[in-house]
């Protein structure tokens, strides 16, 4: 099975489909400001795109790491962990799109969720 991607353009253009008119939804976007841990139930009403992929034709992004930090304000650098391993989901009802990130380190598997802002989105790191 060929797993599910999705580039910069197809990324840009499911953007411009967000019904941001949409304010009580089921997804509760407004919860995943900055990036939150969630249960699988939370993925429920959201359906995967895709894994996000290297618009520079390699196959996937950089996994660097640069340091960030829990925060609604943080840029979204596609190059960078951990948005470069991300998948992308969208809710059904309004649109919105998500990065999903699983965390593999520590005591246990993290799933965690940020919703995407296009004016947050970036391709390096921040300085």
């Amino acid at each position: 099975m060929t797993e599910q991607t999705i580039n910069w353009a197809e990324l840009k253009e499911a953007l411009k489909k967000v019904d941001k008119s949409v304010v009580d939804c089921k997804c509760n976007y407004e919860k995943f400001i900055e990036w939150k841990r969630i249960g699988r139930e939370d993925l429920a009403s959201l359906v995967l795109l895709g894994k996000i992929v290297d618009f520079k034709n390699k196959s996937h992004l950089s996994y660097t790491m640069y340091k960030w930090k829990q925060s609604q304000e943080e840029p979204m650098a596609l190059g960078y962990y951990p948005y470069g391993g991300c998948n992308v989901y969208q809710c059904a009802d309004c649109k919105r799109l998500f990065f999903y990130y699983v965390e593999m380190g520590g005591h246990a598997v993290d799933l965690n969720l940020r919703l995407i802002r296009e004016e947050l989105l970036v391709f390096e790191a921040p300085q």
